[in-house]
């Protein structure tokens, strides 16, 4: 991957792995320090994870039914020709960036955000650049960036995950901009963050460009992975896209598992929002006295701190995760969970 601007190298830095063994480390040499360190919404929040028995007698259950269900969960109205299903985020991602592949097209792409997405990319042999986002969303450096190396696709995650917040009304004009200016380009847009609550007026205003890949599952609102997910694509697209998409073999459990979770748990995001709410107030005041600077999140279980991991734990007590474990260079950023934290590996 070709970076389209980076940060200076910053010593030990954590990735993902080396964090879990950081922070379970942690546990034995600083047992009375705060765990602001669970990173698995699903185990955070197990207590709200919907209980499903599948009736034996279900009658069979069709993509395009779970379609409807969840576009009417999201507050989509329209057509639903145009959203695709699949496993989750990534398993969408994984068929998008297959058929870019196939194109020779090149996606620009966060760097600080979820190590899985170069992942992915890597295993479909997708030409990629990357950008950073985090902890400032440049947003007009980041499209203007990737416009000058030739990537007509932009990936960013709506709402932002480290910054805990929605795009501003500039921010969103500044991408609907840059769209206009050339009906090749396109935004595909990791939605997932939106926790299964009715979508918010910045990701409505994208989906009506016809320019916009919006991608959601049932991981975050509905605490189950790998279950089921969808992929809101431009009507201009659905030649380039639907054969893909269609040719996926669901697994009929899953279809049953998704049908049970969207028309008899529709309240579940609401509740993972509310408690997440809760419990992110109750955070900020205690990172407020480590007397660092910390960005005002409104959404999501992260709020980011500007202090190392390793400084939040020896002058602060607190245990939280370092940024370079969503890929991040800058060693002196660190996120907080408001998640409860779990007798498990963090």
């Amino acid at each position: 991957m070709l970076p389209l601007r980076g940060s200076a190298s910053t010593p030990e830095l954590m990735d993902f792995r080396r964090f879990r063994a950081w922070s379970d480390n942690a546990r034995l040499v600083a047992p009375e320090a705060e765990r602001y360190c669970e990173t698995r919404i699903d185990r955070g929040l197990s207590h709200l994870v919907p209980v499903i028995q599948i009736p034996t007698n279900s009658p069979r259950v069709h993509r395009c039914d779970l379609v409807r269900l969840w576009r009417y969960a999201r507050g989509l109205r329209g057509s639903a020709q145009t959203t695709l299903a699949s496993e989750g985020v990534r398993h969408s991602l994984k068929v998008i960036f297959t058929v870019l592949a196939g194109r020779g097209a090149t996606l620009a792409m966060p760097t600080d955000v979820y190590p899985v997405y170069l992942k992915i990319a890597m295993e479909t042999k997708l030409r990629t650049v990357g950008f950073t986002s985090f902890p400032i969303f440049e947003v007009e450096r980041i499209l203007n960036a990737a416009a000058k190396a030739g990537a007509f696709h932009v990936l960013l995650p709506q709402p932002l995950k480290l910054q805990g917040r929605l795009w501003t009304d500039e921010e969103t004009g500044t991408v609907e901009a840059w769209l206009r200016a050339d009906r090749r380009r396109r935004i595909l847009v990791d939605g997932v963050y939106g926790l299964g609550l009715p979508l918010d007026a910045v990701s409505q205003r994208l989906i009506e460009t016809d320019q916009v890949l919006f991608l959601d599952s049932l991981s975050k609102g509905w605490l189950h992975e790998l279950v089921f997910g969808v992929a809101v694509i431009p009507e201009q697209d659905q030649d380039l896209y639907s054969l893909a998409f269609r040719s996926l073999l669901p697994a009929p459990a899953k279809l049953l598992l998704a049908n049970e979770l969207l028309e008899r748990f529709p309240d579940v995001p609401s509740q993972i929002a509310e408690e997440l709410e809760t419990r992110r107030l109750a955070l900020v005041p205690r990172l407020a006295r480590t007397r660092r600077d910390v960005l005002q999140a409104e959404h999501g279980y992260l709020v980011a701190v500007e202090c190392s991991a390793e400084q939040l734990l020896n002058q602060h007590g607190i245990v939280a995760i370092p940024a370079s474990a969503f890929g991040s260079c800058l060693g002196d950023w660190s996120a907080a969970s408001a998640l409860p934290s779990t007798d498990a590996l963090s």
